[in-house]
């Protein structure tokens, strides 16, 4: 199967963890707060305003909203207009004990909200560094734990 990642780094053998690639943010896919008269695709939208993502997701290919908050109004939309919302194992492991399990109990009941009403979503790392990156086997794992079985798990890496 091929998997792909988000990474923040030059990532010269993502073969070597189990992936057939990894887009580099900035070269390979392009994150914006707001839109852009130059936007480049594929793009992230990532903004923690419910409305600014209401608003511009439209002209993005991903939306990444860090609260994970659970919208009815947000999540119908991305599905009407087909976005995929992302989800970010960067948020799970910048965190330290409460702070980590609060966002994982987040990100779960985010991830609850969209398969109830048909939201797509991807898994991807956000790694710093050659140490963040977890092979696809191990984000299996944590997607486990994040309430999605390994087809959903496998599929959430392969929609990039």
């Amino acid at each position: 199967m091929e998997f792909t990642d988000i990474v923040d780094f030059d990532f010269a053998n993502p073969q070597d963890y189990g992936f057939s690639k990894a887009l580099k943010l900035g070269r390979d896919i392009f994150i914006y707060t707001t839109p852009d008269k130059t936007l480049k695709s594929p793009s992230i939208l990532a903004v923690h305003d419910k409305k600014s993502l209401m608003h511009n997701m439209r002209h993005f290919d991903l939306i990444y909203f860090p609260s994970y908050e659970n919208d009815v109004e947000l999540i119908t939309s991305a599905v009407k207009r087909e976005k995929r919302f992302v989800v970010s194992l960067s948020d799970i492991f910048g965190k330290q004990g409460a702070d980590r399990s609060i966002v994982i109990y987040r990100i779960r009941r985010f991830i609850r909200f969209c398969n109830k009403y048909g939201a797509k979503f991807v898994i991807a790392s956000f790694a710093k560094s050659v140490y963040g990156v977890r092979s696809p086997k191990e984000v299996g794992s944590i997607a486990h734990l994040l309430d999605l079985d390994s087809q959903q798990a496998e599929a959430a890496m392969r929609k990039l």
